[in-house]
């Protein structure tokens, strides 16, 4: 072996090239995050009938959801019903257990002049619009919000 030979066998100018653009990758992605660049924002939906609901998790798996306006009775999802509901406020709630919020504050179920329907996390401000989840899923949410007669 020669005494100036590179280690693998490759020029030193590939492996610092290579280096370089990983460090030149990560920098523009740590920009990208947290100046915004290029990110998609989903402005507020319009909303023609909005409703404030609380979920509160029960015992035997149930889930009891009222209406914080108390214009409406309290529902209760029951075991093994509504699964994409529960799948959603799983995911919502796992946010809201990392920033130390609880039941207390609503989430806000809403519906488009369109007719599609989103639900937004007042607590943490995320946003999920249930029509990206198929026909099917978007029924659950929207039986509960079927019975209000909110408005904005």
């Amino acid at each position: 072996m020669h005494d100036n030979a590179k280690p693998w066998g490759q020029p030193g100018w590939m492996l610092a090239s290579a280096s370089l653009l990983v460090v030149a990758a990560i920098s523009l992605a740590a920009i990208a995050r947290y100046s915004g660049i290029g990110a998609s924002r989903i402005g507020e939906p319009h909303a023609v009938r909005v409703i404030d609901l609380r979920f509160e998790d029960q015992a035997a798996g149930r889930i009891l959801v009222t209406d914080v306006s108390g214009r409406l009775p309290p529902r209760m999802i029951e075991p093994g019903k509504d699964g994409f509901v529960r799948v959603a406020l799983r995911s919502l709630a796992r946010d809201r257990a990392l920033i130390g919020i609880g039941s207390e504050v609503p989430f806000r179920l809403g519906e488009q002049a369109d007719g599609s329907i989103w639900l937004r996390d007042l607590a943490t401000g995320r946003l999920l619009l249930l029509d990206a989840y198929g026909h099917a899923n978007r029924t659950s949410f929207s039986q509960l919000l079927a019975h209000a007669g909110a408005t904005p």
